[in-house]
């Protein structure tokens, strides 16, 4: 999970199971993970990859709109509760490995 805070608050999130996040992890790092032992740098990939996404979001916002945007550091969250979240857009993102539910809540 991250936050970006800015001229708007939104948290975005990636929801999957550890195989899924180990699949994606794996193709992220360009490593071949061990399922029984990667759960926690597979996590560590997911984090790096949200910051990096959210990273390229708010420096083209910044350049579009002229008002800069921060990001807290990405944190795993695993008890989230959706039903404290407002607009909130869920991607589901299939791959042969397992489904990434991409989160988003405005």
């Amino acid at each position: 999970m991250q936050k970006i805070n800015g001229r708007f608050t939104a948290v975005t999130i990636i929801n999957a199971s550890d195989e899924a996040i180990i699949g994606f992890a794996s193709r992220f790092s360009k490593k071949a993970l061990h399922p029984e032992f990667s759960v926690g740098y597979a996590q560590a990939c997911i984090s790096e990859f949200l910051n990096y996404h959210n990273g390229l979001y708010a420096v083209n916002f910044s350049n579009e709109e002229g008002e800069e945007l921060e990001l807290e550091p990405p944190v795993p969250y695993e008890d989230f509760n959706l039903e404290y979240m407002n607009n909130i857009y869920i991607v589901p993102i299939c791959f042969p490995f397992g489904t990434l539910d991409y989160i988003i809540s405005f």
